[in-house]
């Protein structure tokens, strides 16, 4: 039976009626004890914060975050809208118990694929796991053996080849298992594989199998995954999370890599496709734009020769200089920076269709905006190819390129 206003009232057994609110009488109870306490009517709040940057009228008072939203004002999210309210009125002093202020939604469940140690996906793996917002993380790789660093740190991890059909059957049945009837709330696609070398010497059957990893492999996860998905009951619906790259842009473009940039290009077309689709269907679709981020990724590349034959074997040092992409790291933002943003914008209620997040994403995203070609000085640069073109000229221009008996 609740309480009536103005009268006793405490956490368990004697709440307060709708649009009333139990304040505790001893301000040191712990707030996961029964604390006994008084009603008071809910007060109505000011809007605060938000991008105008709104001021409380009440110098008394201070601008807390929503306890509506996941946005936190403390974490500098330029964008959270607060509420006015005196310091001892804290929400976090009060018995959420009205509409008009609701408690924190329960626990939503995630699964992540391509998390072996140092890559990207499990950094966010690890965001997610440490988030407060509340995650419970399912951390996928094709060799569990390198998915050393979710399970040390306690989170649930599988075996998962997205190229593989029997391997994706295998693993919505164990997640199907773990989540039951609630079905999963989010699928955050971020396998992803990488191959440079110049377009004119591709391998097509390498091309391939990137296109198999980078771009099939997001429609093959994610159908499979779908029935799970529609089950989700968590309040802000499923989500799928596609990790893309800046790279998928004109401007991001980046020399010697376009098998791998044309994957991500396409990769983006597929998600937006995915976002228009699926959200009949009541899935949100988000793109992670991401830029330049330490990790293993590139470490990881194979180190190729271009062939004999190529027009560039001249300048075979220096085009494999750039193939490598060593000038790129320059700068990048720290791997856990960079996914405890992305895991922030993620746990958002709406979150934005496209996430740019990293270095150079910024300047990737203004320049979608600009002539094409505008910054092509800048991509030379940080990719290596003004090296390339420095050796052509030293060698006499394109003509010094050619074979001996071609001159």
């Amino acid at each position: 039976m609740a309480a009536a206003a103005g009268q006793p009232c405490d956490f368990q057994t004697a709440p307060c009626p709708q649009g009333e609110f139990c304040e505790r009488n001893d301000p040191g109870c712990d707030l996961g004890e029964n604390c006994a306490g008084t009603c008071h009517p809910l007060p109505t709040y000011q809007f605060c914060g938000g991008l105008a940057h709104v001021q409380c009228k009440d110098y008394g008072q201070k601008c807390y975050d929503d306890p509506r939203d996941e946005c936190s004002l403390d974490h500098g999210d330029a964008d959270c809208g607060g509420i006015c309210l005196d310091h001892h009125h804290h929400p976090t002093h009060l018995r959420l118990q009205s509409a008009q202020i609701k408690p924190p939604p329960p626990k939503r469940t995630v699964l992540i694929t391509g998390c072996s140690d140092g890559s990207l996906g499990s950094a966010l793996a690890l965001a997610f796991h440490a988030s407060t917002s509340g995650w419970r993380v399912f951390a996928s790789a094709r060799n569990p053996a390198k998915l050393t660093a979710c399970t040390t740190a306690g989170i649930e991890t599988l075996c998962l080849d997205t190229t593989s059909p029997a391997s994706i059957a295998s693993a919505v049945s164990h997640i199907s298992a773990l989540v039951g009837d609630s079905g999963l709330d989010a699928l955050l696609n971020n396998a992803g594989a990488g191959y440079s070398m110049p377009l004119i010497d591709l391998d097509i059957n390498k091309a391939k199998a990137l296109y198999d990893v980078n771009v099939w492999s997001l429609i093959g996860v994610t159908r499979a995954f779908l029935p799970l998905l529609r089950k989700s009951s968590h309040p802000y619906g499923p989500l799928v999370a596609n990790n893309t790259s800046q790279s998928s842009q004109i401007p991001g473009t980046v020399p010697f890599t376009a098998a791998y940039t044309s994957s991500k290009a396409a990769a983006t077309s597929l998600t937006e496709a995915m976002r228009l689709e699926l959200g009949v269907l009541g899935i949100k679709v988000v793109n992670l734009m991401t830029g330049t981020v330490d990790s293993g990724f590139r470490g990881n590349l194979e180190r190729l020769e271009i062939p004999g034959d190529s027009p560039y074997v001249k300048v075979k040092e220096e085009v494999e200089k750039a193939m490598a992409m060593e000038g790129m790291d320059d700068g990048a933002m720290d791997a856990g920076v960079w996914a405890a943003e992305v895991v922030r914008e993620l746990g958002r209620e709406k979150p934005s269709h496209w996430v740019w997040k990293g270095t150079f994403s910024g300047l990737v995203r203004l320049a979608n905006h600009l002539p094409v070609g505008l910054l092509d000085g800048k991509m030379k640069e940080v990719s290596g190819l003004d090296a390339v073109e420095k050796r052509v000229r030293e060698l006499g221009g394109p003509r010094g390129l050619l074979a001996d008996d071609r001159k």
